[in-house]
């Protein structure tokens, strides 16, 4: 017997069957009953429906997807994303955090609209999800599942995934745990976070990523922007350690690396934050 999801879905009730061949989306949209194949509308890009340019520019790709979104050429628009994602890094290495930052976001936004692009994305997920769990394409595997699941407002499945590989292989998980910190500190699992944490290790490469960002700030080029990144970052992530230290009473290091944190940038408002975080209040993850 198929197995039945209902996705919620702005303006859309979704369901897709999973287990036959043609099965079909079903949603209802103004109050009429609407079908569109699984196999036509997710499982498959048509290539009749728009080829890549030779030698594609990839932003320029990724900014017509969003163009195409907006005039409601949905196919294209969905093609135009499935092959940013899965070629971009190919051509550019620096559309890394545009990857899966802008356009999975523009996806998430395209899939509002049209729900088989929702369908498509949450199929490209599963298929990272399967292969984390099996401790298989860890690096940029985890990390774009961390990503989409973000984008969907899923986090609590990478936790899942990394629970599962923490069991599995646990070596393979010290791999990982880059990617799924945020997702564990919302989860609050934070026992398995500090597991895979070495206190001073990871603070000292906060203070030096804090310090690189900053020297590189001065550039033109980077500005004030990557400043201001950098400094929300540090915040972020040095309460973010001293809270985790507090809740889980190993209160001797969260005060130690309090001190170090205020010495590194004496801000009223950080200060606070590191107050607050060693009676073990926790700060969202950020960005």
């Amino acid at each position: 017997m198929a197995s039945t999801r209902i996705h919620n879905v702005t303006g859309f009730l979704l369901v897709t069957a999973a287990g036959f061949a043609g099965a079909a989306l079903s949603m209802w949209i103004d109050g009429v009953p609407t079908s569109i194949p699984i196999v036509a509308a997710a499982d498959k890009v048509s290539a009749e429906v728009w080829t890549p340019p030779e030698n594609p520019d990839p932003q320029t790709i990724l900014n017509e997807a969003k163009a195409d979104a907006q005039a409601k050429r949905y196919e294209i628009a969905l093609a135009k994303q499935v092959w940013f994602h899965e070629k971009a890094l190919s051509l550019n290495q620096a559309m890394t955090g545009v990857r899966l930052s802008f356009a999975l976001a523009n996806w998430e936004s395209l899939g509002r609209m049209y729900p088989p692009a929702l369908v498509k994305l949450q199929e490209i997920r599963d298929g990272l999800e399967e292969r984390a769990k099996k401790g298989e394409d860890l690096m940029s595997g985890f990390a774009d599942l961390a990503a989409i699941n973000r984008t969907l407002g899923e986090d609590s499945r990478t936790s899942e995934a990394f629970k599962a590989l923490d069991t599995l292989n646990p070596k393979a998980a010290k791999m990982a745990i880059f990617y799924v910190k945020p997702a564990l500190v919302k989860s609050k699992d934070y026992e398995l976070y500090l597991k895979y944490t070495d206190v001073k290790r990871d603070y000292l490469q906060m203070r030096q990523l804090f310090e690189l960002n900053l020297q590189m700030s001065e550039d033109k080029k980077f500005g004030a922007n990557l400043a201001d990144f950098a400094k929300k970052s540090f915040r972020n992530g040095s309460a973010t350690l001293v809270a985790i230290l507090a809740v889980s009473d190993r209160k001797e290091e969260a005060t130690e690396i309090a001190t170090l944190a205020k010495k590194q940038m004496d801000d009223p408002e950080f200060l606070k934050e590191l107050d607050a975080a060693l009676t073990g209040i926790v700060p969202k993850p950020w960005p």
